[in-house]
Parts: structure tokens; sequence; C-alpha cells
């Protein structure tokens, strides 16, 4: 019995420690995770008349709700043909960028151009662009 007892307790503290990191696909590593304020928006407002459309372009779907970047982007590159090079949360939505404006300087995205998008909350993966 006493060795029954180290084993579950050990087995509990496994399972706590495997817990407490984050899923396979869900780092944001390697990704530029980008800023949006309302002075500085990094997805235009053509991006928000295209996702409040009637006739909005659906991608796809994801199994659950998502309710971060990190839960969304590795449902946004398996839908993506592209790669996903920048992501932001801008006013209820969160933006996988697929092709995006960059500083010369610094090479980071100061804005997005097009790229895919999925509202909190939400499992429907959307398409938009300003080309």
């Amino acid at each position: 019995m006493r060795h029954l007892t180290a084993i579950v307790t050990g087995l509990a503290v496994i399972t706590a420690g495997c817990a407490s990191h984050p899923a396979a696909g869900s780092s944001l590593d390697g990704i530029a995770v980008v800023a949006s304020s309302a002075d500085r928006p990094m997805v235009p407002k053509l991006a928000f008349k295209q996702l409040a459309a009637k006739d909005r372009k659906v991608l796809g779907q994801a199994r659950n709700k998502i309710h971060s970047l990190g839960e969304g982007l590795p449902v946004a590159r398996a839908v993506s043909a592209l790669p996903i090079l920048a992501v932001a949360d801008q006013d209820g939505w969160f933006f996988y960028a697929t092709a995006t404006f960059t500083d010369a300087t610094t090479h980071q995205p100061v804005g997005f151009i097009s790229g895919l998008a999925i509202r909190h909350g939400t499992r429907d993966i959307f398409t938009w662009s300003i080309w």
C-alpha cells in the first residue's frame, strides 16, 4: 500500500508539471507579436469592413473557441497557404498576418496587409486583404 501511495503521488507531481507547460504548437516563438493601439492600429479599417460584410470569406473553423493569440496560431497555420509573419490583438479580433508592411531600419512589422482573423471567443477563421 505504501508503494501505491508513492506511485500515485509521483504521477500527480508529473501530471501537474506537464499541465503547467503550454500545448505543443501554441508557442509564438519566431512570430512577431505586435501591439496595436487606437493611435497606431496594425490592421486597417478596410479589414474590419470585410469581416463585417455578409459575404465575408470563411476559410475554416477551429475545433474549439479561440481565446488567445497562442490558441489561434496553430489553427491559422493549419489553414493558411502562406506563412504567418506576425500576430496582433485588435478591437476584439486576433489577426494573423501573411503579408506586412515593415520598417526599413528595424525590419519589424508596422502594419498588416493581409491574413487571417478570428473573433475573440469564436471558431470561424476569416481571410481578409487590403489588396
